[in-house]
Parts: C-alpha cells; structure tokens; sequence
C-alpha cells in the first residue's frame, strides 16, 4: 500500500514540476512576442504567441489529466500529442525568424531588410555604429570560441612536409 501511495505522490510532484517549468515557458514566449511585436516583427510575435498558448493549453490538459477518466485520459492523451507535433513546428518556425546575432546585426544594417516602424530606433543609422555594433559581435564570438588544440607531432612533421614539397 505504501508503495503506491509513493507512486501516487511521486506522480503529483512531477506534474507540479511540468506545470512549473511550462508557466516559465508561457511567460518566456509572452515576453518575447511583446518585444517582437514592439520591434515590428510581427510573424515571429504571432509565432511566440501561439507558442505561449500551446504551453497554457498544455497545463490545462496536465491539470485535466490528473482528474479525468480513463476514456477522457486518452482523448487528451491523442490531443496531447497533435499539440506537441504542433508545438515542434513553432519552435522551429521561431528560430528560422529569430535568426542568429550576425544574421540580425546585417538585418539592422543599412541594406539589411529590417522591418522598422517609424519610432523604431533598431536600424544603425551611421556606419560607425553599424561597426561598433560588428566589434562587440566579433568580441563576442572570440570570447566564446574554444582554442584549437596544438598539432601532434606526427600532423606537425606531416605539414612540414607539404611545405617542404609546395617550396621545392
């Protein structure tokens, strides 16, 4: 009986814990469709919406899952899984938009193709600040590159060699 008492509870706790961790994920999503949103981009703010709205539905459907029968269990269960499948494409969708830091730093460039509002103040507006803007990635993107380990002795002796042949 103590058994499945613990069983019971361990499950409780872990449904809290995926509750949890998805009401971060709603606000993570919610916060960054209002930036979008702000910054004009308004694909990728319906993207994180509907990505937030997935993850509210899905704590609903954790929260109707503790109380529902067996029958209803698998009728959420299948709905569960549409959604997830749902959920893969807009995280997918979401970071083919967001792009990485040099794809938006060329965007916010001047021949970039930035979607500015007018009191938008995104766009470089000289080409001081578009380098200024580049050094910081370049500063970035050095301070978190590993270090190319040293050549053995044998790669060492082996590239000599092809020097040696390309100077003859």
């Amino acid at each position: 009986m103590s058994r499945a008492l613990s069983a019971f509870n361990s499950s409780w706790v872990l449904r809290g814990f995926g509750i949890a961790a998805g009401l971060i994920s709603v606000a993570w999503d919610a916060v960054h469709a209002h930036e979008a949103w702000q910054n004009g981009q308004t694909g990728l703010a319906w993207a994180y919406a509907g990505s937030a709205l997935l993850g509210l539905i899905g704590i609903g459907l954790t929260i109707a899952g503790w109380t529902a029968t067996a029958a209803l269990a698998a009728a959420i269960t299948g709905i569960g899984i549409i959604l997830f499948v749902i959920g893969i494409g807009l995280a997918i969708l979401i970071a083919w938009l967001v792009g990485d830091k040099l794809q938006q730093w060329l965007e916010r460039c001047y021949y970039g193709n930035f979607q500015e509002k007018k009191e938008s103040k995104d766009r470089y507006r000289t080409l001081e600040a578009e380098m200024k803007a580049f050094e910081a990635l370049q500063a970035e993107a050095a301070k978190n590159a590993k270090p190319e380990p040293a050549p053995t002795p044998a790669e060492k002796a082996e590239m000599d060699e092809i020097l040696a042949l390309l100077a003859a």
